[in-house]
């Protein structure tokens, strides 16, 4: 066992105190003899503005973020984050197509008002041009105003919008507009077949017997499901029109079930937030109108006003649909594609959100349209079908019970 006494000796620790300042310049020469002292180069100095400079571009080079797969909560819940903090922006990128369309749709309105007004006065006035011109200009222009002011234009920038935002780079109103490019004609032409499409789903609809048991499906997958994704692949793949409805149709059907009910999410959402307070305000126009009082130039003003609304309401609100399906988009090929790893390639660049353009896709492993397909679809028009039925009983049940009791009441 050591001696630890001699640690406690004060002349043992003056010594070790006079012998210290010797074996610190000893071990001085050493490290000179061996260049460890040899002095070091002075760092590199910098301004203040150099150094706000170099944060500037730092903050301007997007992080390409982590992708994984999202649940249904998470997804919508990433959308009104992205929302919120781009609200101006995006709200200004629809507003800039939106406006336009809603003064068009007025400019329609009014004239399809008063042909209420004129009728009460004179039942043949159904009969003349003046009445037909703004139903006709109704049924005609504004869809097809629709589709390529909001549905096309807007939709598309937009679409842009989101995704640079998402992947860290901020757009601007008009920036967004302005790079789209060449892809906007490639969506026109999209949306044009796209629209065929429909009408021939439409049709087979609206066919007796087979069509009314068998088009549902078809019809609704079509426009609640593929429809949405066509401006974010067009956009951002930059693909064609008729590779742009395959790649929509391959992508949507993957998660068929999971797309179909967040349509239906979005589709109950609009209809309370939209439609409900338009129908409210509808409602207290009648009310204060009365019943059977004849509509006049002065009755209008409620009706425009509840219009008006409406389409406030629904500027509010499209962003943050259409900022869900492009998120929607980016889900279904990260489940998919792996997306997120053919994602770790691109580097955090100006021009990494361009480059996704060239990133590969999956190619449609099945026919354009399965066995497995078909099922499904014919499954939804089967409950289509059964929720109509079942709506119709419940109204003539509703009418019977009405009707026996007015009969008991006299």
């Amino acid at each position: 066992m050591p001696d630890v006494s001699r640690i406690a000796n004060p002349t043992y620790i003056w010594r070790i105190t006079r012998q210290l300042p010797k074996n610190l310049k000893r071990e001085n020469t050493i490290r000179d003899r061996d260049g460890y002292n040899s002095p070091q180069p002075a760092l590199p100095t910098k301004s203040m503005g150099e150094i706000l400079a170099l944060m500037e571009v730092s903050m301007d080079v997007p992080v390409l973020p982590v992708l994984r797969p999202l649940r249904l909560g998470e997804l919508l819940d990433q959308a009104i984050r992205i929302y919120r903090r781009n609200f101006l922006t995006f709200l200004g990128i629809v507003a800039l197509v939106y406006i336009p369309y809603a003064l068009i749709v007025f400019a329609f309105s009014v004239p399809a008002l008063m042909n209420v007004q004129h009728l009460q006065a004179d039942r043949n006035y159904v009969m003349s041009l003046d009445y037909w011109l703004p139903v006709l200009g109704s049924a005609v222009v504004l869809p097809l105003v629709s589709a390529i002011l909001v549905s096309g234009l807007g939709t598309a920038a937009l679409a842009n919008a989101v995704f640079r935002n998402y992947f860290g780079l901020k757009t601007g109103i008009l920036e967004a507009y302005q790079q789209i490019g060449s892809s906007l004609s490639k969506l026109f032409l999209t949306l044009a077949l796209f629209g065929l499409l429909v009408i021939a789903a439409f049709l087979w609809l609206v066919f007796p017997c087979v069509g009314w048991l068998t088009g549902i499906g078809p019809f609704v997958f079509l426009t609640a499901v593929v429809g949405p994704l066509l401006p974010a692949i067009v956009v951002i793949e930059k693909s064609g029109a008729r590779k742009s409805i395959s790649r929509a149709w391959d992508l949507a059907r993957r998660r068929f079930w999971w797309l179909l009910g967040f349509a239906i999410v979005f589709y109950l959402f609009n209809t309370l937030v939209v439609t409900g307070p338009t129908s409210l305000i509808s409602y207290l126009n009648g009310v204060a109108l009365g019943k059977g009082e004849a509509m006049t130039a002065t009755s209008l003003l409620p009706t425009i006003i509840a219009s008006v609304a409406s389409h406030l309401v629904n500027l509010l609100v499209l962003p943050l649909q259409l900022t869900a399906w492009t998120l929607v988009y980016v889900d279904l090929r990260v489940r998919t594609e792996g997306f997120d790893l053919a994602l770790q390639t691109l580097t955090p660049s100006e021009n990494a959100v361009a480059d996704m353009s060239s990133l590969p896709t999956t190619a449609p492993t099945r026919e354009w349209l399965t066995v497995d397909d078909i099922v499904k679809l014919l499954v939804v028009s089967f409950i289509g079908v059964g929720l109509y039925v079942l709506f119709v009983v419940v109204i003539f049940i509703a009418a019977f019970a009405i009707a026996g009791a007015s009969r008991g009441g006299f």
